[in-house]
């Protein structure tokens, strides 16, 4: 009790007295201090960092850390190989600490930005700058998660920041000539953001001012998007014992309109993914922006432990009425579900109390949202397509500019 009013210098003091002292009065401290920690992915930082987990005694008490990419680093070039392969040293050496201890692992690695990154920009130099420094964060993430062989828990990889996510090409080679290391089949939680590869070329082919961005954009083969896909494919089936799974989709409308046969494969790329991996442990599905096929989505929801799913703001190729049956039906485990801003060629509205959001030219059942949990999931539950646009008012503005910062 004495400790929890003392100040850091004060404690370093009380240290020195013995060496019962030395631990009765640190042991709370270093605990709270070393069990989360940041990394800016600096080479003072990450230096320092390595410097840390060479004490066993700190070391072992790390369980969530995030790794974070920053802009001024992008700009002065701070960050090199050399840093990765410092952190990556460190690393396997706290996993040789958690063999000799029993000790299981990290419990969340994360993929993160300085919070100066975190606000969306309409600048085009500071969305490029952003969205290099949370690639730079995810590579090195997947890096380090594979080079130390640290069982880890949960990875989070740009699921939280608004309009900055993973482009897809980071997944071609995320590992180089390193063979993926089996402790990929420890992961329990995923959450990712995800986005298509956009490739800056010096001869531009468009130009864009939406949100006030410029793009300068080349074309890409339907091969390098297949290669880019199958990584992605390559990438989950190193998870088969996934649990919980967040994904989100951040579009670029730019794109399609310069490449729509070939982008349509990145926006696709989760019909891909369920197609030659299944999640049998899935227990909690999170999907967000996401453009899906309807025999995707039944794929997914039949997983036979999957009992909590969200599905917010979905594009569906096919009839959402399949995937309401599953939900609602006898023969899952399925025991809570929120349903928002489901499209089957428009917006789907639900027969249940309620008003829809927006005021529409013609009549639709009710709203749009639904959550249901317990013995309500069981309930019927019908729905009807909205057959016209809403009326533009504030409120869809303000919705559409919500969508822009989340979904792109």
């Amino acid at each position: 009790m004495v400790v929890c009013l003392l100040h850091c210098r004060d404690i370093c003091n009380l240290r020195l007295v013995s060496r019962y002292m030395d631990a009765a009065s640190t042991q709370a401290h270093y605990k709270s201090f070393f069990v989360s920690k940041e990394v800016e992915l600096g080479s003072n930082a990450i230096s320092e960092c390595a410097a840390i987990l060479r004490h066993s005694r700190f070391a072992g008490l790390l369980q969530d850390l995030t790794l974070t990419g920053t802009e001024k680093l992008q700009r002065r070039d701070r960050f090199s190989t050399g840093d990765v392969d410092t952190l990556c040293m460190a690393f396997r050496d706290l996993y040789n600490l958690y063999k000799r201890s029993n000790q299981y692992g990290l419990r969340t690695l994360t993929a993160g930005l300085t919070d100066s990154e975190f606000a969306p920009s309409g600048v085009s130099s500071e969305l490029a700058s952003r969205s290099a420094a949370g690639a730079q964060a995810v590579r090195t993430t997947l890096h380090v998660a594979n080079d130390s062989d640290i069982p880890i828990e949960s990875i989070d990889l740009l699921y939280h920041p608004l309009a900055c996510s993973v482009p897809c090409c980071i997944f071609e080679a995320p590992f180089g000539s390193v063979k993926p290391s089996s402790n990929w089949s420890a992961l329990r939680c995923l959450s990712l953001s995800l986005t298509y590869h956009v490739r800056t070329g010096a001869n531009p082919v468009l130009n864009c001012t939406d949100s006030g961005v410029i793009e300068s954009l080349t074309y890409d083969s339907a091969d390098a998007v297949t290669r880019r896909v199958e990584a992605l494919v390559d990438f989950f089936s190193l998870l088969p014992n996934i649990e919980e799974l967040d994904l989100h989709w951040y579009n670029n409308s730019l794109l399609r309109l310069i490449q729509p046969r070939v982008i349509s494969a990145e926006i696709y790329w989760l019909n891909q993914v369920s197609l030659a991996v299944s999640f049998h442990k899935l227990k909690t599905l999170v999907l967000r922006g996401l453009h899906v096929t309807q025999s995707c989505l039944e794929k997914l929801l039949t997983a036979p432990s999957l009992q909590q799913v969200h599905l917010e703001y979905i594009h569906l190729t096919g009839s959402f009425r399949p995937i309401l049956d599953i939900l609602i039906g006898g023969n899952t485990a399925i025991s809570q579900f929120y349903l928002d801003d489901i499209y089957e060629r428009r917006l789907v509205h639900f027969r249940i109390r309620g008003s829809p959001k927006f005021p529409y030219h013609g009549w639709v059942p009710g709203p749009s949202t639904v959550l249901r949990k317990g013995e309500e999931v069981r309930l019927p539950l019908e729905y009807e397509v909205a057959g016209v646009n809403p009326l533009v008012s504030q409120e869809i503005m303000d919705l559409w500019e919500r969508r822009r910062e989340m979904f792109g």
